[in-house]
């Protein structure tokens, strides 16, 4: 894979101050260089284990965005997914490559016209779950170490949803609060979110 990175411009990117660089195919959006090179180091071991899902990634995602959110997302309509600061800051990639492949089988199922409803997220989240097991699994096959160990933990988390609308509120609300949103903005969004109709059949 060829390892050169090179700057990108591109108005249609979503907006933000931070520079972007082209990236193993995907352009990469953070103020630091510390944070390109672990989110790069990330994509290069997806490739050196898998370089087929690399492929896909490259193709279902046009952007990797590190921001301030608390956790990391996909947003289908950009095509991006959001890297928390605080993940990618621990420079530890082949999280950030679990992380990827994560966000990135979220992508897969939108472009598949898949949408994300309540009644699916369980499934969805499952799936997603376990596509970072297979890339473990192939990271132990290459002799990366620790993978059981990471495998149990996603396993695990599962156990735990946080895909639920409390989950989703609370995630909300953390962002909120580390960008020093008003209380009011706080109170609304709560609101906002408890109030919103459920689809019939949702959990």
């Amino acid at each position: 894979m060829g390892g050169s990175l090179r700057v990108g411009s591109d108005r249609s990117r979503p907006p933000a101050t931070n520079p972007w660089l082209h990236v193993s195919g995907v352009d990469v959006g953070h103020a630091a260089a510390d944070a390109f090179a672990t989110v790069s180091e990330a994509l290069n071991i997806i490739y050196e284990v898998d370089p087929k899902r690399l492929r896909r990634i490259q193709r279902d995602v046009k952007y990797l965005l590190v921001t301030d959110a608390p956790s990391s997302a996909y947003l289908a309509l950009s095509r991006t997914c959001l890297l928390s600061r605080r993940l990618v800051g621990r420079r530890q990639p082949v999280r950030v490559a679990l992380t990827i492949v994560h966000e990135a089988t979220h992508a897969r199922i939108a472009s598949a016209g898949i949408i994300s409803r309540d009644s699916l997220r369980a499934r969805i989240e499952k799936r997603c779950v376990a596509e970072q097991v297979a890339l473990l699994m192939k990271l132990r096959d290459a002799g990366y170490g620790g993978t059981e160990a990471w495998a149990t933990y996603l396993e695990e988390r599962l156990r735990r949803p946080w895909w639920t609308p409390d989950e989703v509120l609370r995630r909300k609300e953390m962002m909120l609060q580390e960008h020093g949103a008003p209380r009011w903005l706080l109170r609304l969004n709560a609101l906002l979110n408890r109030n919103r109709p459920r689809r019939p059949g949702s959990d």
